[in-house]
């Protein structure tokens, strides 16, 4: 019933300079029963070589466990239910249709059970409406028969009475009729006898003749007798000649025979050794038709090969001609740079002789200057003389002044200082009157914000409840009937209810609509609130059903709390039908609530379902107020900043400007001219002559041989096609002709006298009597209808199966360092310690229990595992290490009971517990924890219960968030919270099919990076005596986890149990989340590698 998710977490530290993280690899067994499986996700070795140092290879104990990861062995499965193969087969059996199961099948994808049971559900379907036509074709002809019966009998009554009256009237008429014939047939009767008397005579007359005649033909008779015994003698010789030449024809017929047979001997002889030749010359034939086949083929080799041969012939030929052209080109170029370097080397000669020109001139005019520059230096040094006398006293004044300027700034130096410290006086102070204010304006502003926050704190931490008080039926007579109802915050309510004919459910009945309310918060943290009105937007009633009870008197009606009738709808419950209502009636309730005060069960209005017995329910509403309320806070005067204090400062005194420094220079000085520097003596200019180009060596022209052609094999000359062997055949003898065969016949015998016909007896004439015919009565027949045709009773037979899935679970790791951030592919420092963590998938439900469950590891080279935080951090773990480096963690026997107990809201478990008759059970439908950052978005999150509805009376149910939730928007809802609004609730009283599933754009709010998880809390009344199992199944994506089976006993009762009043489920947690009734299972691993160097 549980399914179980493992996490691991492992601290590694690291042993060496740097190491790459490149996952963890991890081998897991998982023992159920007889079952095991293995983790199948699998990160290989890697021995990171983008590292400076190697890391050492793989032991050989680490490769073999490695290669074992992720592989699994025996098989796991669950079984997949349907509500409608369920109720198609029920529907099937009512019907008639007899239905066998055989074997479970077994399957490897959820999609594939799934479309096996619609399969089966299609299959059951079809054979329930053939089943069901065939009944109804019986029923109707049967009941047609009836009344084609009925109509015949009276048809035959009117009939008969007709037939006496018309057999009277014919009996009458007929007699009539015969006296009449009667007279006339009498006068005709003695014509007759006159006629017959005339042709007797002419008759006895004839006879008288005719023996005269034959007395005078014996006569010839005897005489022609003895004329043919004398010709027979004769004949007799002639027969004797006849046959001996018959004799002798049928001689030669034998000896022809036997020379035909002798021929036909010769004639096979001759025939087999043609056969004999024709298939000689058949082989050869087919010899030579072969090796022309092959040579065929050589010819096309060597056909594609010339073919290939003659493009890369083609290829070398254009390589060929385009070497050739490319050493033309470099001829040609060759002469041209031979040309220009011819004219560079005239050019660089011209050049030379010009410059030589030049240097000439220049040496001449340096040697004219230098010669008048000497002259002036000798003017010059007599008029600086006279003016070095004038200098000296200019530099005494100028001396005194920069004295003058540095005794000012020593001065301006001392005032700046003195104005520093006048500053800083001045900032200290600003600074202590600036912090007195900021303290004071600070105690202010906490003031004002905690007045603020005090007023509005909680304001609206009020929580608007609709509740729905149902009188449900449960009665053997008429079937169990009852009424749900879902709410949301805003008021918004859906009433449902069944409708049961003793029977069966004929109906479901809807009715929607909305409590309008608000509130005022008030700023002491009490409020008002206002139940304003109610609306009524429709009732609508679902005929699924034929109504089969004698009473259908129904009615369904809206009443106020007070009882006034608001809607009432009347209806035989057979058909199907839609009401607007779009009615708003008043309420007008107000309620003054203080800081957590609370006022409930407000009734709104009334529902009645009015049948044999009635269903009756009600809308309740609640308020409560979670404000705190507000304290009363001083607030301090607001405080004035404070005027800064100003500084003295001194003027620093005013700096004359620098005097000018005097120059001991002698002023209009002649100058001398510039000597033009020594021209350098021009070097021969050299001609840039281009290096001709290297012309390459002329190529080897190509020639077009096809090397290595295959040859064709000698074909053998045609065979010569073989004459027909002639056999030598004997001819036969001639056969004479047969002869004429002799006749006994006696020529010129007497002939006898013609004997005249014998006379034919005259027969007596009859008279033409008249005979009456008596009208014949036919009586009138009834219309008598047909029967229609009666089908034959058939018994549609379909066979189905149980359909369970296989599972595989696999882990999924993760490698953080100490700042839990990723690192899986990073390079991580010596001494660091990092954290590994295994997840694996759901184990689903309808499995054996967990009996072992292990985690084995060789570390990567470079790391090792502090055993001793590892243990501290998982202390239902039992950790073990070996020398090679491998890690086994094996869950305890304490972790693992808990996987296999099954668990109530409270955290006891109530598996093999006893229950009363009129408690409460709640069932807690544990759900699985969704991971974080998850590769795939979550379009489904469903609870499926199968509840045991005979003994358990469904009451109500909650659901909670067992995580922090973040949406796609930034909202957070955190743990414990009740997500009833955004779920839907379907329950089938009928059956006790029970449903709770998150709406889809919920789901879609829930981005990848958040997890996801909720607990269902299912509240039922026990109403029976007796065993009552319980599972359930939760479904995430499509993929069902299938809870075990929890039993629980419920003995008689020695006197009747008042219930007890129905509770809200706990949000508590006790100890590890683990499933109660229905849920999933949660493995926590913890592991710790620190730093420890290995010993090499």
């Amino acid at each position: 019933m549980k399914q179980m998710e493992t996490k691991g977490y492992g601290y590694f530290r690291k042993t060496k300079a740097y190491g790459l993280v490149c996952g963890i690899t991890l081998a897991g067994a998982l023992t159920l029963g007889t079952t095991s499986v293995s983790a199948d996700d699998v990160t290989p070795l890697n021995p990171a070589t983008n590292l400076t140092t190697l890391q050492k290879p793989p032991t050989a104990d680490q490769t073999q466990l490695a290669h074992q990861a992720g592989q699994q062995s025996g098989e796991l499965v669950s079984e997949v239910s349907n509500t409608e193969w369920d109720n198609a087969v029920t529907t099937a059996q009512e019907a008639g249709v007899t239905v066998k199961q055989s074997e479970k099948v077994t399957h490897d994808s959820l999609s594939s059970a799934q479309a096996d049971l619609e399969k089966q559900t299609k299959a059951v379907t079809e054979a329930t409406t053939k089943q069901e036509a065939n009944t109804t074709a019986i029923n109707q002809a049967v009941s047609e028969n009836k009344a084609i019966d009925q109509a015949n009998r009276d048809e035959k009554a009117r009939v008969d009475a007709l037939n006496t009256k018309g057999e009277a009237d014919t009996k009458a008429k007929n007699e009539a009729g015969q006296a009449q014939v009667d007279a006339q047939n009498k006068q005709a009767q003695e014509a007759a006898d006159t006629m017959n008397a005339r042709l007797k005579a002419e008759y006895e007359a004839k006879l008288t003749e005719i023996k005269q005649i034959e007395s005078e033909n014996e006569a010839i008779r005897q005489r022609n007798q003895q004329a043919s015994q004398a010709t027979h003698q004769a004949n007799q010789a002639a027969q004797a000649a006849y046959q001996e030449k018959l004799a002798e024809i049928e001689r030669i017929k034998a000896e022809n025979a036997a020379i035909r047979d002798r021929n036909a001997k010769a004639q096979q002889e001759a025939e087999r050794q043609n056969q004999a030749l024709q298939a000689a010359y058949e082989a050869k034939l087919a010899e030579v038709k072969q090796i022309e086949s092959e040579n065929e083929a050589i010819r096309q080799r060597n056909e594609q090969a010339s073919q290939a041969t003659h493009q890369t012939n083609q290829a070398a030929q254009a390589a060929y001609q385009e070497k050739l052209a490319e050493i033309e080109r470099i001829k040609a170029e060759n002469a041209a740079i031979r040309d220009r370097n011819a004219k560079a080397q005239q050019e660089a000669e011209r050049q030379n002789q010009a410059l030589q020109a030049a240097y000439e001139a220049k040496l001449a005019e340096i040697k004219q200057i230098e010669a008048e520059n000497e002259a002036i230096r000798q003017r010059n040094e007599q008029a600086g003389q006279a003016a070095n006398q004038t200098n000296q006293a200019a530099q005494a004044e100028y001396q005194q002044k920069l004295a003058e300027i540095e005794r000012i700034n020593a001065e301006n130096a001392a005032i700046r200082d003195r104005n520093a410290k006048a500053k800083q006086e001045a900032e200290r102070q600003n600074q202590a009157l600036q912090a007195a204010y900021e303290a004071k304006l600070s105690a202010y502003q906490q003031a004002v914000q905690a007045k603020k926050e005090a007023e509005n704190k909680a304001i609206d931490q009020v929580v608007f409840g609709i509740d729905a008080k149902a009188n449900g039926v449960d009665n053997a007579e008429y079937g169990n009937s009852i009424m749900t109802v879902t709410t949301q915050p805003d008021g918004s309510f859906v009433f449902k209810h069944d409708m049961i004919d003793g029977v069966k459910t004929i109906g479901h009945g809807t009715l929607t609509g909305k409590i309008n309310h608000h509130y005022e918060a008030n700023k002491d943290g009490s409020i008002t609130a206002y139940i304003d009105s109610v609306t009524f937007d429709k009732y609508e009633y679902q005929n699924v059903a034929k109504n089969d009870a004698v009473d259908k008197n129904i009615a369904f009606r809206i009443l106020s709390a007070t009882g006034q009738e608001l809607f009432v709808k009347a209806h035989d419950g057979d058909k199907t039908f839609s009401e607007t209502l779009n009615k708003t009636v008043s309420l007008k309730l107000t309620y003054q609530l203080k800081p957590h005060e609370a006022v409930k069960d407000i009734k709104v209005f009334q529902l009645h379902d009015d049948w044999v017995h009635d269903t009756h329910g009600s809308a309740l509403v609640s308020y409560t107020n979670n404000n705190d309320a507000v304290p009363h806070i001083e607030v301090p005067e607001k405080p004035v900043e404070p005027d800064m204090v100003t500084p003295k400062v001194e003027p620093e005194k005013p700096v004359p400007e620098a005097p000018q420094k005097p120059t001991d220079g002698v002023p209009n000085l002649e100058k001398e001219k510039a000597v033009p520097p020594t021209p350098v003596k021009p070097e021969t200019a050299k001609p840039v002559l281009e290096p001709e180009k290297p012309v390459p060596e002329t190529p080897q022209k190509p020639t077009d041989g096809v090397p290595n052609l295959e040859k064709e094999k000698p074909v053998p000359p045609t065979p010569v096609k073989p004459e027909a062997v002639k056999p030598v055949l004997e001819p036969e003898k001639p056969v004479p002709e047969a002869p004429q065969k002799p006749t006994d016949d006696v020529p010129n015998l007497e002939k006898e006298k013609p004997v005249p016909p014998t006379p034919v007896k005259p027969e007596a004439i009859k008279p033409d009597l008249k005979s009456f015919t008596p009208e014949i009565y036919n009586p009138i027949k009834p219309v008598v209808k047909p029967h229609v045709t009666v089908p034959e009773k058939v018994v549609y037979e379909v066979m189905v199966h149980p359909v369970q899935v296989k599972q595989t679970p696999t882990n999924v790791k993760s490698v953080t360092n100490s700042d839990q951030v990723n690192i899986d592919g990073q390079l991580v420092p010596k001494g660091s310690t990092v954290t590994w963590e295994l997840v694996n998938t759901s184990l689903k439900a309808g499995r054996q229990d967990i009996t072992s469950y292990e985690l084995t590891d060789p570390l990567p080279d470079g790391f090792e595992l502090d055993v001793t935080a590892t243990r501290t951090l998982s202390p239902e773990w039992v950790i073990t290490t070996d020398e090679a480096g491998k890690v086994s963690l094996k869950a305890s026997q304490t972790l693992l009971a808990h996987f296999n107990a099954q668990r109530d809201q409270d955290g006891k478990s109530i598996q093999n517990g006893t229950v009363k008759i009129g408690n409460e059970v709640t069932y807690k439908l544990e759900g699985w924890v969704v991971p974080s950052n998850r590769g795939y978005d979550l379009t489904e999150y469903k609870f499926v219960d199968q509840l045991q509805h005979t003994h358990d009376l469904y009451q109500k149910d909650k659901v909670f968030a067992t995580v922090d939730l973040t949406l796609s928007d930034g909202t957070i809802i955190s743990k414990g919270t009740d997500l009833a609004k955004y779920t839907e609730t379907v329950y089938n009283k009928e059956t006790g099919h029970y449903e709770l599933a998150f709406k889809a754009d919920f789901l879609a709010q829930i981005p990848r990076t958040s997890e996801f998880g909720a607990d269902a809390f299912v509240v039922v009344k026990r109403i029976k005596a007796g065993d009552v199992a319980n599972e359930y199944t939760l479904y995430v994506n499509g993929n069902p986890v299938k809870s075990n089976k929890v039993t629980t006993h419920t003995p008689e009762p020695p006197q009747p149990v008042t219930p007890k009043a129905p509770a809200l489920p706990s949000t508590g947690e006790q100890g590890v989340s683990v499933l109660t009734v229905l849920g999933a299972a949660l493995l926590s691993l913890l592991g710790v590698v620190g730093l420890r160097k290995r010993q090499q």
